[in-house]
């Protein structure tokens, strides 16, 4: 059996905050032990977090105003590092976590 055919490619995800939703696909198979130590490492490396949640990430719905427009914002280190608030950021790590090992919803 592949990995792939027990986790799917890509998994769909709705995440809720109080003014709306987030649609976010991600790689379930790309959720490894390795890539969980990265995101509960007791020095929280920000870098290597958003490491992470970029390998996760295939594509998501959320946007920024830019010149009064709303603009997605990109799958890129930068903008995910200096442009989403981190409970936005820690919301979606905890969401993917509760996808993968329901129950769990304590780790991040």
């Amino acid at each position: 059996m592949l990995i792939s055919d027990a986790l799917g490619e890509e998994n769909p995800l709705v995440v809720t905050f109080p003014g709306g939703v987030l649609n976010i696909v991600y790689r379930p198979a790309e959720y490894t032990v390795a890539e969980l130590q990265d995101l509960t490492k007791a020095d929280r490396d920000p870098k290597r977090i958003v490491d992470s949640m970029l390998r996760l990430l295939v594509s998501w719905d959320l946007q920024m105003l830019v010149n009064n427009e709303p603009t997605l914002v990109p799958l890129e280190f930068e903008p995910m590092r200096t442009q989403v608030p981190t409970n936005i950021f820690m919301k979606i790590l905890r969401a993917v976590n509760e996808d993968q090992n329901p129950g769990e919803s304590d780790r991040p």
